[in-house]
């Protein structure tokens, strides 16, 4: 009798041949339905790709993704926000020439100014721009020169690379309290000019050559080069396939369900959760042994005096802005608002929570906006403090589990910047146009701090 020889690899691949043909047929399925329903990729895909995908800059070091148009979920559970980049990078309207009669307003700022926690007509710019065009002037345009993490020093980047581009009338910096402390970083990266202002990343070169390469490109702390595959393979596979992206998010909400469900909550503040740091002396170190490494990056933990003399990169910035300003008869206006520990103890209480495991009452620790009062001083340009505003309406203005203002923070600052510009707006506009100020057009606007 003739033994018949039995192939174990044609027995596998012939039992495994069913189970292939279905994920096929699924992987088809899934991805017709994807099609027919508009939805080829999810929210949450779209915003890991958005997040791996900025675009490397010589003199910025980065940009978010250019021209960009969708709905990103950044922090706050269940919730997804529209968003839109122009080619350029930035969360604004496109660039394009000044036409005549024009007035122009940009705003300098970090993710709190290019909207976090908001859709794109809910940012400060986009408010601030309807203001002014509803009770000013109709050719009004204000422009957002902002992206996540940004500081003052590279505001004073976009100044050099900006200013001719846009030919603004009015220029607005906004560095927020964790600007101080990057710029301490963030100059060791550039090659500066005599005055100590920013001129060019001294790993430009090598960055430009990693943009060709379609690889992502971030400077570390010490200044080297971090190179990442742009997207990830785990990116690319989701985006390619349905079924595995469909699986992949089932697992995701199922450790999310988990997570959440450990995750500190919001709700009424317990006394025994608050924790009031007495305000920084001379002796700085005993502020900063007594709070959280996360909270120590979203503070001046320092008294005025060592603040003044740490945070000198980010004054030379702002000096040059000022004086680029100046050689094209641009005006400037400084601005400081506080994060939600620093007026209220009640609001982001989810992200303290989770992030620093108490509730941090810091309404009397007030450096940010005396340092800004004191570089406003030296520069001879108003201080518009927006402090006070929210210490009166602060509750409700902020996210439960993102600190960075919601629809309505990011529409009370648009408004104490309008109220607090709108005299000089009127007198710059209707100089530019030859007409004759109505009356109160050249009052004085508040100069709080």
């Amino acid at each position: 009798m003739r033994r018949i020889r039995v192939n174990p690899v044609g027995t596998l691949a012939l039992a495994l041949l069913p189970t292939v043909i279905l994920l096929v047929a699924l992987e088809l399925g899934l991805r017709a339905y994807d099609v027919l329903t508009g939805r080829i990729l999810s929210e949450d895909l779209v915003t890991a790709w958005y997040a791996s995908s900025t675009e490397g800059h010589p003199f910025l070091e980065y940009t978010s993704r250019r021209n960009f148009h969708g709905t990103l979920a950044f922090h706050e559970p269940g919730r997804v926000f529209e968003v839109r980049t122009n080619s350029h990078g930035f969360r604004t309207r496109e660039f394009y020439p000044k036409l005549p009669g024009g007035f122009r307003v940009v705003v300098m700022g970090d993710s709190w100014i290019s909207g976090y926690n908001a859709n794109q007509q809910e940012t400060v710019a986009a408010v601030l721009e309807r203001l002014l065009r509803e009770r000013v002037r109709e050719e009004i345009e204000v422009f957002s020169l902002s992206g996540p993490s940004y500081s003052t020093v590279r505001y004073a980047v976009l100044a050099r690379l900006y200013l001719d581009v846009l030919q603004p009338d009015l220029v607005i910096v906004a560095p927020d309290q964790s600007d101080f402390e990057e710029d301490v970083a963030y100059i060791r990266h550039y090659v500066t000019d005599e005055s100590g202002a920013p001129l060019v990343l001294k790993r430009a070169r090598e960055l430009a050559e990693h943009v060709r390469s379609q690889r992502r490109v971030l400077i570390d702390e010490t200044g080297q080069l971090r190179v990442e595959e742009r997207p990830s393979w785990l990116l690319r596979l989701r985006m390619g396939s349905s079924l595995f992206n469909d699986a992949f998010e089932l697992a995701g909400r199922l450790g999310g369900w988990v997570e959440r469900a450990r995750a500190p909550r919001g709700g009424p503040v317990r006394p025994e959760e608050i924790r009031r740091p007495e305000l920084p002396g001379e002796d700085v170190q005993a502020l900063v042994r007594t709070l959280p490494r996360r909270l120590l990056h979203d503070l001046i933990p320092y008294s005025l005096t060592v603040a003044r003399e740490r945070y000198q990169p980010t004054f030379r910035a702002l000096r040059y802005v000022k004086r680029e300003c100046d050689r094209r008869g641009i005006a400037l206006s400084l601005s400081s608002y506080p994060y939600p520990w620093m007026v209220s103890v009640g609001e982001a209480v989810a992200f303290q929570r989770a992030q620093f495991g108490a509730i941090y009452d810091l309404r009397q620790h007030r450096v940010h906006p005396q340092l800004m009062a004191e570089f406003a001083r030296a520069l001879g340009v108003p201080h518009l403090d927006a402090y006070p505003v929210f210490e009166r309406e602060g509750d409700g203005k902020y996210g439960s589990h993102d600190s960075h203002f919601n629809a309505a923070g990011h529409a009370r600052y648009a408004r104490f910047l309008f109220e607090s510009l709108e005299p000089d707006v009127r007198r710059l506009a209707c100089r530019q146009a030859g007409c004759k100020p109505a009356a109160g057009a050249g009052a004085p606007r508040p100069r709080a701090g």
